[in-house]
Protein backbone atom coordinates (compact mmCIF):
# COMPACT_ATOMS: atom_id res chain seq x y z
CA UNK A 1 0.00 0.00 0.00
CA UNK A 2 2.75 2.43 1.00
CA UNK A 3 4.87 1.66 -2.04
CA UNK A 4 1.94 2.04 -4.42
CA UNK A 5 0.48 5.17 -2.89
CA UNK A 6 3.71 7.17 -2.89
CA UNK A 7 5.28 5.68 -6.01
CA UNK A 8 4.38 8.55 -8.30
CA UNK A 9 6.03 11.12 -6.08
CA UNK A 10 9.48 9.53 -6.20
CA UNK A 11 9.39 8.18 -9.75
CA UNK A 12 12.40 7.31 -11.92
CA UNK A 13 26.01 23.24 -29.77
CA UNK A 14 25.03 26.08 -27.57
CA UNK A 15 23.19 28.64 -29.71
CA UNK A 16 24.75 32.11 -29.65
CA UNK A 17 22.37 33.59 -32.19
CA UNK A 18 19.87 34.98 -29.71
CA UNK A 19 19.16 37.87 -32.07
CA UNK A 20 17.56 35.63 -34.68
CA UNK A 21 13.94 35.06 -33.68
CA UNK A 22 13.70 32.14 -36.12
CA UNK A 23 16.80 30.41 -34.77
CA UNK A 24 15.97 27.24 -32.83
CA UNK A 25 17.39 28.20 -29.46
CA UNK A 26 18.83 25.94 -26.81
CA UNK A 27 19.53 26.81 -23.17
CA UNK A 28 22.88 28.17 -22.13
CA UNK A 29 22.27 27.38 -18.45
CA UNK A 30 20.49 24.68 -16.46
CA UNK A 31 19.41 24.52 -12.82
CA UNK A 32 20.13 20.83 -12.18
CA UNK A 33 19.01 20.39 -8.55
CA UNK A 34 18.63 19.50 -5.87
CA UNK A 35 14.98 18.60 -5.41
CA UNK A 36 13.33 20.26 -2.38
CA UNK A 37 16.25 22.68 -2.02
CA UNK A 38 14.84 25.90 -3.46
CA UNK A 39 15.10 25.30 -7.21
CA UNK A 40 11.56 26.59 -7.86
CA UNK A 41 12.29 29.75 -5.88
CA UNK A 42 15.55 30.18 -7.79
CA UNK A 43 13.92 29.68 -11.19
CA UNK A 44 11.01 32.04 -10.50
CA UNK A 45 13.32 34.79 -9.33
CA UNK A 46 15.62 34.30 -12.31
CA UNK A 47 12.61 34.58 -14.61
CA UNK A 48 11.93 38.12 -13.34
CA UNK A 49 15.31 39.34 -14.61
CA UNK A 50 14.85 41.22 -17.90
CA UNK A 51 17.92 39.54 -19.41
CA UNK A 52 16.96 35.98 -18.41
CA UNK A 53 14.49 33.67 -20.13
CA UNK A 54 13.06 30.59 -18.42
CA UNK A 55 9.96 28.81 -19.78
CA UNK A 56 6.83 29.15 -17.66
CA UNK A 57 6.72 25.38 -17.50
CA UNK A 58 9.26 24.37 -14.86
CA UNK A 59 10.91 20.97 -14.94
CA UNK A 60 11.03 20.10 -18.63
CA UNK A 61 12.63 16.71 -17.82
CA UNK A 62 14.12 16.33 -21.28
CA UNK A 63 17.45 14.88 -20.15
CA UNK A 64 16.06 12.44 -17.58
CA UNK A 65 12.66 11.31 -18.89
CA UNK A 66 12.37 12.40 -22.52
CA UNK A 67 15.88 12.10 -23.94
CA UNK A 68 14.73 9.78 -26.71
CA UNK A 69 12.13 12.38 -27.71
CA UNK A 70 12.26 15.03 -30.40
CA UNK A 71 15.09 17.51 -29.76
CA UNK A 72 13.24 20.19 -31.71
CA UNK A 73 10.27 19.91 -29.35
CA UNK A 74 12.62 20.64 -26.46
CA UNK A 75 14.04 23.61 -28.35
CA UNK A 76 10.50 24.85 -28.93
CA UNK A 77 10.20 25.48 -25.17
CA UNK A 78 12.60 28.41 -25.65
CA UNK A 79 10.96 29.86 -28.76
CA UNK A 80 9.57 32.88 -26.87
CA UNK A 81 13.05 34.12 -25.90
CA UNK A 82 13.79 37.62 -27.22
CA UNK A 83 17.05 39.25 -28.36
CA UNK A 84 17.21 41.03 -24.98
CA UNK A 85 17.51 37.69 -23.20
CA UNK A 86 21.23 37.16 -22.71
CA UNK A 87 20.75 34.00 -20.65
CA UNK A 88 18.32 31.22 -21.60
CA UNK A 89 17.74 28.33 -19.26
CA UNK A 90 15.51 25.83 -17.54
CA UNK A 91 15.26 24.20 -14.12
CA UNK A 92 14.75 20.47 -13.61
CA UNK A 93 16.03 19.50 -10.14
CA UNK A 94 16.15 15.76 -10.87
CA UNK A 95 18.93 16.25 -13.45
CA UNK A 96 21.53 16.08 -10.68
CA UNK A 97 20.73 12.52 -9.67
CA UNK A 98 22.37 10.46 -12.43
CA UNK A 99 25.73 10.21 -14.15
CA UNK A 100 23.88 9.30 -17.34
CA UNK A 101 22.11 12.67 -17.24
CA UNK A 102 25.42 14.51 -16.92
CA UNK A 103 26.64 12.71 -20.02
CA UNK A 104 23.45 13.48 -21.95
CA UNK A 105 23.56 17.17 -21.11
CA UNK A 106 27.21 17.38 -22.11
CA UNK A 107 26.46 15.59 -25.38
CA UNK A 108 23.82 18.18 -26.32
CA UNK A 109 24.96 21.32 -24.45
CA UNK A 110 28.71 21.09 -23.80
CA UNK A 111 29.07 24.84 -23.13
CA UNK A 112 26.10 25.12 -20.76
CA UNK A 113 26.51 26.69 -17.33
CA UNK A 114 25.10 24.61 -14.49
CA UNK A 115 23.59 25.81 -11.22
CA UNK A 116 23.00 23.54 -8.22
CA UNK A 117 21.34 24.64 -5.00
CA UNK A 118 21.99 22.30 -2.06
CA UNK A 119 20.22 22.04 1.28
CA UNK A 120 21.05 20.26 4.52
CA UNK A 121 20.31 16.70 3.31
CA UNK A 122 18.43 15.81 6.50
CA UNK A 123 16.03 18.72 6.08
CA UNK A 124 15.85 18.08 2.35
CA UNK A 125 14.78 14.48 2.91
CA UNK A 126 12.07 15.52 5.38
CA UNK A 127 10.77 18.22 3.04
CA UNK A 128 10.74 15.70 0.18
CA UNK A 129 8.72 13.32 2.32
CA UNK A 130 6.07 15.90 3.24
CA UNK A 131 5.88 17.11 -0.35
CA UNK A 132 5.16 13.55 -1.48
CA UNK A 133 2.51 13.09 1.19
CA UNK A 134 0.87 16.38 0.19
CA UNK A 135 0.53 15.18 -3.40
CA UNK A 136 -1.13 11.90 -2.43
CA UNK A 137 -4.75 11.62 -3.54
CA UNK A 138 -6.13 11.03 -0.03
CA UNK A 139 -4.06 13.63 1.81
CA UNK A 140 -6.27 16.73 1.46
CA UNK A 141 -8.82 15.60 4.06
CA UNK A 142 -6.25 14.32 6.57
CA UNK A 143 -4.65 16.08 9.51
CA UNK A 144 -0.87 16.11 9.88
CA UNK A 145 -1.06 13.42 12.55
CA UNK A 146 -3.23 11.23 10.31
CA UNK A 147 -0.77 11.68 7.45
CA UNK A 148 2.16 10.83 9.68
CA UNK A 149 0.43 7.66 10.91
CA UNK A 150 -0.68 6.61 7.43
CA UNK A 151 2.70 7.26 5.82
CA UNK A 152 5.37 7.22 8.57
CA UNK A 153 8.56 9.04 7.60
CA UNK A 154 10.71 6.23 8.99
CA UNK A 155 8.86 3.64 6.87
CA UNK A 156 9.15 5.77 3.73
CA UNK A 157 12.90 6.10 4.37
CA UNK A 158 13.15 2.30 4.25
CA UNK A 159 11.15 1.91 1.05
CA UNK A 160 12.13 5.00 -0.94
CA UNK A 161 15.90 5.24 -1.30
CA UNK A 162 15.62 8.50 -3.21
CA UNK A 163 15.00 10.39 0.05
CA UNK A 164 18.61 9.65 1.01
CA UNK A 165 20.18 9.28 -2.43
CA UNK A 166 19.14 12.76 -3.58
CA UNK A 167 21.13 14.17 -0.65
CA UNK A 168 24.42 12.46 -1.58
CA UNK A 169 25.55 15.65 -3.21
CA UNK A 170 29.23 14.93 -3.78
CA UNK A 171 28.43 11.65 -5.49
CA UNK A 172 25.75 13.35 -7.59
CA UNK A 173 27.88 16.35 -8.60
CA UNK A 174 31.08 14.52 -9.50
CA UNK A 175 29.90 13.37 -12.97
CA UNK A 176 28.96 16.95 -13.84
CA UNK A 177 32.36 18.23 -12.72
CA UNK A 178 34.02 15.47 -14.73
CA UNK A 179 32.16 16.55 -17.88
CA UNK A 180 31.94 20.32 -17.45
CA UNK A 181 34.68 21.28 -14.99
CA UNK A 182 34.16 23.43 -11.91
CA UNK A 183 34.25 26.64 -14.01
CA UNK A 184 30.87 25.83 -15.54
CA UNK A 185 29.23 24.91 -12.23
CA UNK A 186 27.87 27.31 -9.60
CA UNK A 187 26.90 25.72 -6.28
CA UNK A 188 24.55 27.63 -3.98
CA UNK A 189 23.73 26.67 -0.40
CA UNK A 190 20.03 26.89 0.44
CA UNK A 191 20.62 28.19 3.95
CA UNK A 192 22.82 31.01 2.61
CA UNK A 193 20.15 31.97 0.09
CA UNK A 194 17.63 32.15 2.94
CA UNK A 195 20.01 34.29 5.00
CA UNK A 196 21.16 36.69 2.27
CA UNK A 197 19.11 36.26 -0.92
CA UNK A 198 20.23 39.47 -2.64
CA UNK A 199 23.90 38.61 -2.20
CA UNK A 200 23.40 35.09 -3.50
CA UNK A 201 21.40 36.27 -6.51
CA UNK A 202 24.20 38.69 -7.35
CA UNK A 203 26.48 35.65 -7.55
CA UNK A 204 24.03 33.93 -9.88
CA UNK A 205 23.64 36.98 -12.13
CA UNK A 206 27.41 37.40 -12.40
CA UNK A 207 27.77 33.73 -13.23
CA UNK A 208 25.23 34.15 -16.04
CA UNK A 209 26.81 37.40 -17.26
CA UNK A 210 23.67 39.50 -16.76
CA UNK A 211 23.08 42.71 -14.81
CA UNK A 212 23.93 41.89 -11.20
CA UNK A 213 22.33 45.05 -9.80
CA UNK A 214 18.83 43.75 -10.58
CA UNK A 215 16.66 42.95 -7.54
CA UNK A 216 13.84 40.49 -8.07
CA UNK A 217 10.40 41.49 -6.74
CA UNK A 218 9.88 37.89 -5.63
CA UNK A 219 13.06 37.54 -3.60
CA UNK A 220 11.29 37.90 -0.24
CA UNK A 221 8.97 34.97 -0.94
CA UNK A 222 9.15 32.08 1.49
CA UNK A 223 11.56 29.51 0.07
CA UNK A 224 10.44 25.97 -0.73
CA UNK A 225 7.69 25.68 1.83
CA UNK A 226 6.05 22.26 1.78
CA UNK A 227 3.63 23.72 4.31
CA UNK A 228 2.00 25.57 1.43
CA UNK A 229 0.92 22.24 -0.02
CA UNK A 230 -0.60 21.33 3.33
CA UNK A 231 -2.25 24.75 3.67
CA UNK A 232 -5.72 25.55 4.82
CA UNK A 233 -7.06 26.04 1.30
CA UNK A 234 -6.12 24.34 -1.97
CA UNK A 235 -7.84 27.21 -3.79
CA UNK A 236 -5.53 29.71 -2.10
CA UNK A 237 -2.57 27.55 -3.08
CA UNK A 238 -3.65 27.67 -6.74
CA UNK A 239 -4.07 31.46 -6.54
CA UNK A 240 -0.64 31.72 -4.94
CA UNK A 241 1.01 29.73 -7.73
CA UNK A 242 -0.79 31.84 -10.33
CA UNK A 243 0.31 35.09 -8.66
CA UNK A 244 3.96 34.06 -8.54
CA UNK A 245 4.44 32.09 -11.74
CA UNK A 246 2.29 33.90 -14.26
CA UNK A 247 1.07 37.38 -13.34
CA UNK A 248 3.96 37.77 -10.86
CA UNK A 249 2.28 39.91 -8.23
CA UNK A 250 4.59 39.52 -5.22
CA UNK A 251 2.49 41.37 -2.63
CA UNK A 252 -0.62 39.29 -3.31
CA UNK A 253 1.48 36.13 -3.29
CA UNK A 254 3.02 37.02 0.08
CA UNK A 255 -0.42 37.72 1.62
CA UNK A 256 -1.78 34.38 0.37
CA UNK A 257 1.32 32.62 1.64
CA UNK A 258 0.93 34.03 5.15
CA UNK A 259 -2.81 33.32 5.33
CA UNK A 260 -2.61 29.80 3.95
CA UNK A 261 0.45 28.35 5.66
CA UNK A 262 0.23 25.46 8.09
CA UNK A 263 3.66 24.21 9.16
CA UNK A 264 4.37 20.50 9.23
CA UNK A 265 5.52 18.99 12.53
CA UNK A 266 9.21 18.63 13.47
CA UNK A 267 11.09 15.43 12.73
CA UNK A 268 11.43 12.85 15.48
CA UNK A 269 14.67 13.56 17.37
CA UNK A 270 16.03 10.01 17.15
CA UNK A 271 15.30 9.86 13.41
CA UNK A 272 17.11 13.17 12.88
CA UNK A 273 20.15 11.96 14.82
CA UNK A 274 20.28 8.76 12.75
CA UNK A 275 20.06 10.72 9.50
CA UNK A 276 22.73 13.19 10.63
CA UNK A 277 25.06 10.26 11.28
CA UNK A 278 24.16 8.73 7.92
CA UNK A 279 25.02 11.93 6.05
CA UNK A 280 28.14 12.84 8.04
CA UNK A 281 30.67 11.22 5.70
CA UNK A 282 28.90 12.30 2.45
CA UNK A 283 28.81 15.88 3.76
CA UNK A 284 32.53 15.75 4.48
CA UNK A 285 33.13 14.49 0.94
CA UNK A 286 31.12 17.42 -0.39
CA UNK A 287 33.16 19.89 1.66
CA UNK A 288 36.32 18.41 0.12
CA UNK A 289 34.86 18.56 -3.37
CA UNK A 290 33.77 22.20 -3.03
CA UNK A 291 36.73 23.32 -0.91
CA UNK A 292 34.54 25.00 1.68
CA UNK A 293 32.85 24.46 5.04
CA UNK A 294 29.17 23.60 5.31
CA UNK A 295 28.69 24.55 8.93
CA UNK A 296 25.07 25.53 8.23
CA UNK A 297 24.23 21.84 8.23
CA UNK A 298 23.51 19.26 10.88
CA UNK A 299 26.81 17.46 10.61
Amino acid sequence: MLNTSLGRAFGPELSTQHSDQHQMLTPDFLVIGAARAGSTYLARNLATHPEVFIPKKKELHYFDRNFEGDWSQYQQQFADARPSHNAIGEATPTYMTSADIANRIHERLPAAKLIAILRDPVDRAYSHYWNAVAEHDDADAMTYEQKRQAYPFEKVLETRSRLVDDGLYAENLEPFIDHFGKEQLLVLVFEEVVESPHTQFQRVFRFLDVDDTFRSPLVDRRINSSSQKHGRSSLLLRLYNFATAYVRIPYIAKWIENVNEVSYPPMDGQTRAELEKRFQRPNQQLEQLLGRSLNHWSS
